[in-house]
C-alpha cells in the first residue's frame, strides 16, 4: 500500500495530486512546502486559522531569504511549471489560493505575503460563499 493511498485523520488530502507529491515534483524548501500546504488546504480544514499559519511562515521565509537577485527569481520560477495546473484542479483551487502558491514556488514573497493578507482579509466570506470552487485560469 502507498502512502498515497491512506490518510491520518482527515481527508483534506484527498486530491489527484496530492500536496506532498507537488512538493517534491518541484523541489521545495520546509517553508515554500509549508505555506502552500496551508493556503491549499485552509478551506477543507482549518478556515482561515490555516491562512494565519500560511502567513506565518511566510513571514519566517522571507526574513531567511531577504531579498533575492533577479537571477535567482528567474531560476526558481523555471522549477513550477510543470504540474501547477494539475495541482490546482486535483485541489479544487481558486485563483487568489493558485496565485499564491505560484508566487511562493517562484520566490516573489513580498507579492505573496501582499496576496495573502488581502486574501486572509476576504477568507471568510469567500470559504461560506465557495467551499470547493474550481480554479478558472483567468487568462
Amino acid at each position: 500500500m502507498s502512502a498515497n493511498d491512506r490518510q491520518v485523520a482527515g481527508n483534506h488530502y484527498r486530491s489527484g495530486l496530492q500536496h506532498w507529491d507537488f512538493v517534491a515534483l518541484n523541489g521545495l524548501d520546509y517553508f515554500q512546502g509549508q505555506v502552500t500546504k496551508y493556503v491549499t488546504r485552509w478551506k477543507l480544514k482549518n478556515g482561515v486559522d490555516d491562512l494565519r499559519k500560511a502567513q506565518h511562515f511566510l513571514e519566517k521565509y522571507i526574513e531567511l531569504k531577504g531579498e533575492k537577485s533577479l537571477f535567482e527569481i528567474w531560476a526558481s520560477s523555471l522549477k513550477t511549471v510543470h504540474s501547477m495546473a494539475e495541482f490546482a484542479s486535483a485541489n479544487a483551487l481558486d485563483y487568489v489560493q493558485r496565485r499564491i502558491v505560484e508566487d511562493v514556488c517562484r520566490g516573489e514573497l513580498q507579492r505573496a505575503h501582499e496576496l495573502l493578507a488581502h486574501y486572509i482579509g476576504t477568507a471568510d466570506g469567500l470559504r461560506a460563499e465557495c467551499p470547493t470552487r474550481n480554479y478558472v485560469d483567468q487568462g
